[in-house]
């Protein structure tokens, strides 16, 4: 089963890519190790706007719709992602999506309308790049807990594939209330959070010495 997940790592540590072979060793339960090629500016997708992070947070994340793939070649069309079925009003003005029965976040707990809700009034209340997206009098409603209700003030024709940005990344109620701040963006400066940069040659070389490869102390 797929779930849409807010950082399972308390720590995220990005290993800059090199040329030459890195040890692996045993990673603790807590931390990801990602290569990067630089390191990210935030981790938050309704702040981010940067390529560099999409390749953290959009598959961390999942969202209504997402863009379909067919092996290594991307579309521009979308498919259902958290959404089991959509449909839009004639007017194009309202926009209703049902959510998969089985959908839940990292920890277990369901997906429901209200957590779609909070994302969205979040990432416009945050209101940096990946809000500007989006209509600035978007209103979202939740009718019940498999329901979300997108109401526009005139049509908008890419609406459905905006939903399959990074911006429109669902996140986890529960986590967001324990780490939020008041302006809600606190939630990853705290537990989830990218930590350092740890260089390759840096991590070989302490790879080798957790697996008894190489010595700790130069020998004698």
């Amino acid at each position: 089963m797929k779930r849409s997940i807010l950082f399972r790592p308390t720590l995220l540590a990005i290993v800059l890519a090199t040329t030459m072979p890195v040890a692996h060793a045993a990673v603790p339960k807590d931390m990801l190790v990602i290569g990067k090629a630089a390191d990210p500016q935030t981790l938050d997708p309704a702040v981010t706007i940067d390529n560099n992070d999409w390749t953290v947070t959009y598959p961390s994340y999942q969202r209504l719709v997402q863009y379909k793939t067919d092996g290594d070649k991307g579309s521009t069309d979308v498919e259902g992602d958290l959404a089991s079925s959509w449909k839009a009003s004639d007017d194009q003005k309202e926009w209703t999506f049902t959510l998969k029965d089985n959908a839940k976040f990292a920890d277990g707990t369901p997906v429901t309308a209200e957590a779609v809700k909070l994302s969205f009034e979040r990432l416009l209340k945050i209101g940096q790049g990946p809000a500007e997206a989006f209509p600035k009098d978007l209103k979202i409603d939740a009718p019940d807990e498999h329901t979300v209700r997108f109401t526009l003030s005139q049509p908008f024709a890419p609406f459905l594939y905006t939903l399959a940005n990074d911006g429109a990344s669902i996140i986890n109620p529960a986590v967001l209330k324990e780490h939020a701040a008041d302006d809600a963006r606190g939630f990853l400066a705290q537990k989830y959070r990218w930590l350092r940069t740890v260089y390759a040659e840096k991590l070989a070389k302490r790879s080798a010495i957790s697996s008894g490869a190489k010595s700790a102390l130069p020998r004698q």
